[in-house]
């Protein structure tokens, strides 16, 4: 699989930002829409910012897949379309909202069912910009974006991946953890970009600041270490174990619940 040569992260308070700057010049045209036309998946959290913005109660969504690739856009798959009631008078006063306008490929398809709606997304690179009618930022056509919450693989394919070699470890009895038995956010929160893992830096009591204050801190002198706070460690092992399967070993063979 070819990687993009230039690549362009978005973070989530930027794609607020954009979602909402593309609601304000929306509103600027005078226009009322009665309906919006979501361009999945990219489109999911634009509309539902701008329908919040804009007031409009009535969501639709299109269903197409088309990348296969980082750098290419394959055959489009037409997945689910657009009701019947839409579709009428061409689509007059339908809103279709996508995140990206690449090659233009699934915006000409969906302009195919709705000829006189008004297309509108985030982001457009040149090929693309002649298939659309409002957009925010232009980029250039060898430029990929990194949307945020599309990092990494998906839960679900990670979950289906067997044990191998170089399984994490835990780090307290030395036994090879198999992906079912992670918790959950271990391979979500601790790749979260710009900040603390969740799970570190909004602990019970702790909050954000007592977690920054704990990676200033690393022997944990602040907060009492862990010598004089030994539940400090029992809870921390509680997260990374949550089946507690080498309780016994910690314990002395007791196997108590920490």
């Amino acid at each position: 699989m070819s990687l993009p040569e230039k690549a362009f992260p978005v973070s989530w308070d930027q794609f607020h930002r954009d979602a909402r700057a593309l609601a304000w010049r929306l509103a600027g045209l005078e226009q009322t829409f009665t309906a919006i036309v979501c361009v999945t998946r990219g489109g999911l959290v634009p509309s539902a910012i701008i329908s919040r913005e804009l007031e409009i109660r009535l969501i639709e969504t299109v269903c197409i897949a088309s990348y296969h690739d980082y750098t290419d856009q394959g055959e489009t798959l037409l997945l689910k379309g657009i009701s019947e009631d839409l579709k009428k008078n061409g689509g007059e006063g339908v809103v279709i909202i996508d995140d990206l306008t690449d090659t233009g490929n699934t915006a000409r398809e969906v302009r195919e069912m709705l000829p006189r709606a008004h297309f509108a997304c985030l982001y457009a690179k040149p090929q693309g910009v002649p298939m659309v009618d409002t957009f925010v930022t232009e980029v250039s056509q060898d430029t990929w974006i990194y949307f945020p919450g599309t990092w990494g693989s998906p839960i679900r394919r990670r979950s289906r991946r067997r044990p191998r070699k170089g399984s994490p470890v835990c780090r307290h009895c030395s036994k090879k953890q198999t992906p079912d038995q992670l918790p959950f956010w271990s391979g979500v929160f601790s790749a979260r970009p710009g900040g603390l893992p969740l799970a570190q830096s909004a602990g019970p009591g702790g909050g954000e600041v007592v977690g920054q204050e704990r990676a200033r801190d690393p022997g944990n002198q602040q907060h009492g270490g862990e010598k004089e706070n030994p539940g400090l460690v029992k809870n921390r092992h509680r997260q990374d174990d949550p089946d507690n399967h080498c309780a016994a070993k910690r314990d002395g063979g007791v196997g108590k619940n920490a």
